[in-house]
């Protein structure tokens, strides 16, 4: 049985293809969530404009998302997920993440996810991105938000 893939956009968008080609009959769904604009302290909140996710419940899901730096916005995403119906199980998909932000996702998740990460970083900068990281991935794939 093929997973339920869901994204986060626009991020996570080029990355999701890859789990697209493998698991090419899976359901899919897309959240819209991003960084708001920072405040005079270098803090910001997640902005979540967007949720086109059916039912997940009893489903296995795997949340693709290519960098986890503070892990903000997957806490938020997986909060609201399961109001639409608790999951089997949750895998977390990220290239990078940064230890405060996995730490942080394993710390405020009423559920358990599995993670699959190729590499951690150890810091974040004062903009909360990783360090050495690789920018801002959104930016990177598709240009500077407007």
């Amino acid at each position: 049985m093929d997973p339920y893939l869901i994204t986060i956009m626009r991020a996570g968008v080029p990355f999701f293809q890859g789990f697209l080609n493998y698991f090419d009959k899976a359901e899919c769904g897309f959240i819209g969530a991003y960084r708001s604009d920072f405040n005079d302290n270098d803090e910001f909140d997640i902005d979540m404009e967007y949720m086109a996710v059916g039912d997940i419940s009893n489903k296995e899901i795997i949340i693709i998302d290519p960098m986890l730096a503070t892990g903000k916005s997957i806490v938020k995403s997986v909060n609201k997920l399961i109001k639409k119906g608790l999951p089997k199980k949750i895998h977390i998909v990220a290239l990078i993440a940064a230890k405060k932000g996995y730490e942080y996702v394993k710390d405020h998740l009423e559920i358990s996810p599995e993670f699959w990460i190729a590499d951690m970083d150890e810091q974040l900068n004062s903009k909360s991105y990783i360090v050495p990281g690789l920018g801002d991935a959104g930016d990177l794939s598709f240009g500077k938000k407007s």
